[in-house]
C-alpha cells in the first residue's frame, strides 16, 4: 500500500486575525485578514489611531481578506472613522465582497464610510 504524505506546512492559522500596516507613497494601507475578533479590534484601533495621530492624512482600511467580523470590530471601525474625521484624515474602507463586507453592511456602518476603489463602490446591496 502506498500513502502520499503532504510535507507542506499546514495552514491551520488561516482563520486567525491578521493586521498589517503597509505604507504606500502618499498613504498608508492597513490590511486585515482572517476572523477579526475582540483582540483584533483593540489592535486595529491602536494601529489606525496611532497612524492618524502621527499625521497621516490618508488611511485605507483594506478588509478584502476578512472572513468574519466580531461586533467589537464594528465599534472599533466606527471609532476610527470618528477620530479620522476629527483630525482631518481621509479614511476609506475597501470592504471586499465576502462575509466581512456583509457584516459591515448589516451593521449600518457601510453608509457612514468612504469606500475605496471602483469594485467596492458597486457592491450588491440586495443581499
Amino acid at each position: 500500500m502506498v500513502v502520499a504524505l503532504d510535507d507542506s506546512p499546514r495552514q491551520d492559522h488561516a482563520g486567525e486575525p491578521q493586521i498589517r500596516v503597509e505604507p504606500e507613497r502618499d498613504r498608508v494601507r492597513v490590511s486585515c485578514g482572517g476572523a477579526l475578533d475582540r483582540v483584533a479590534a483593540r489592535q486595529l484601533r491602536e494601529d489606525c489611531g496611532g497612524l492618524i495621530d502621527r499625521g497621516f492624512d490618508r488611511v485605507i482600511l483594506d478588509m478584502t481578506e476578512v472572513t468574519s467580523i466580531a461586533p467589537a470590530v464594528i465599534s472599533a471601525i466606527a471609532a476610527i472613522n470618528r477620530r479620522a474625521r476629527a483630525r482631518g484624515c481621509r479614511l476609506s474602507v475597501a470592504p471586499g465582497t465576502g462575509s466581512g463586507a456583509a457584516t459591515l453592511r448589516r451593521s449600518g456602518l457601510m453608509g457612514q464610510l468612504q469606500l475605496e476603489g471602483v469594485r467596492e463602490t458597486f457592491l450588491d446591496w440586495s443581499l
